[in-house]
């Protein structure tokens, strides 16, 4: 948590980001709390369930840690083997917000992070969107959960997000570049052409030729000049940026960077075509098989989200696997009478270490 000097207005969170922070000594306390509200409320549960209650836990306290320093939001991750589970990514979002209002966070000031798969999206347009039978409904699911979809490649994802009505949207300009590693150059090749660059300019064009709403928070930057170039399109650029310290670092340390800009404008995008291909059904409705067939049939003409989202989601899922089992461990440790929670010789383990 090296923001301060930043001056940073939001936040965005994930399991590998969580599971580096908490590797940490001085954030071990996050994990002592997160086991013994685990153990206070599921006392005689299995492990498994423990686990993924003090996961919930952990999660809202590194939140409201964050929000301590920053005005806006904070994007809270699910757990990303949740990804293509519909019911599953409602309940957990659910989960999370109850969480932070037990806690006088204000839903508000919550993204609730999705990757854009399908059942994702959906998911997204459930939560923003209020039941009309709210007298059926409890309280809690009768207001409207923020979400921030992530992993978003190419247009089709943005659109759907769009058409869902998800708060937030996060591409990632790097990973949609590295695709087209084979005629990349950071020295060669101007800013202009970059993919993941021309994807934002795209989206934004999409997204005012439809009259949408959601905000577009780029993500995934590999160099501080691509930040640069995406800015000076104002407008075509994103609402935010999503920067780690080093990105941040390196964009205080430039000179000259005016000459650092593309010189060429590029093509101006107008978003034709974006009103053609509607991708869900209305909220409150049932699965629109043939509305998820157009999408997967587009996806497939892109191709790109179809290798980067599970490419992502296996990292990302292998880091809140490793979390959840150093988890289980921590609360193993507590419940037989260990004098300390921690885990003893820190969290310098191999997952394989700490497999039950």
């Amino acid at each position: 948590m090296r923001y301060s000097n930043y001056k940073a207005t939001d936040a965005t969170t994930n399991s590998s980001l969580i599971l580096t922070a908490i590797s940490q000594p001085n954030y071990s306390y996050l994990i002592d709390g997160a086991v013994q509200y685990a153990l206070e409320n599921l006392l005689d549960k299995e492990p498994k369930e423990q686990a993924e209650v003090a996961m919930d836990y952990l999660l809202v306290q590194v939140g409201i840690e964050i929000l301590s320093m920053i005005p806006g939001r904070v994007s809270i991750s699910i757990d990303p083997r949740l990804a293509y589970d519909y019911t599953g990514i409602i309940q957990k979002a659910r989960n999370l917000i109850t969480l932070f209002e037990q806690h006088n966070i204000s839903r508000n000031r919550i993204l609730i992070k999705i990757p854009a798969t399908y059942a994702g999206i959906r998911a997204a347009q459930t939560l923003e969107t209020p039941p009309s039978n709210v007298d059926e409904q409890p309280e809690t699911q009768q207001e409207p959960i923020h979400t921030n979809l992530t992993l978003v490649f190419d247009i089709v994802q943005a659109t759907a997000c769009a058409q869902a009505k998800a708060s937030v949207i996060s591409p990632f300009v790097g990973r949609v570049q590295s695709k087209d590693r084979s005629s990349f150059s950071s020295t060669e090749q101007l800013l202009f052409e970059h993919q993941g660059l021309r994807l934002i300019r795209d989206i934004s064009a999409r997204y005012d030729a439809c009259g949408y709403e959601t905000q577009i928070m780029a993500a995934g930057f590999r160099r501080p000049e691509e930040v640069l170039e995406v800015a000076k399109h104002k407008n075509r650029a994103p609402h935010f940026v999503t920067l780690p310290p080093k990105i941040l670092h390196g964009l205080r340390s430039m000179r000259n960077v005016g000459s650092l800009t593309q010189r060429k404008p590029p093509p101006q995008e107008d978003g034709e075509g974006s009103t053609e291909r509607t991708y869900l059904s209305q909220p409150g409705r049932k699965l629109d098989v043939e509305a998820e067939k157009r999408f997967m049939d587009d996806l497939v003409k892109e191709r790109i989200a179809l290798d980067k989202v599970p490419e992502a989601l296996e990292k990302f899922a292998e880091d809140a696997g490793i979390l959840e089992e150093k988890l289980k461990v921590q609360l193993m440790l507590a419940k037989a009478g260990s004098s300390s929670p921690t885990m003893p010789g820190g969290w310098n383990i191999k997952y394989a270490e700490v497999k039950l």
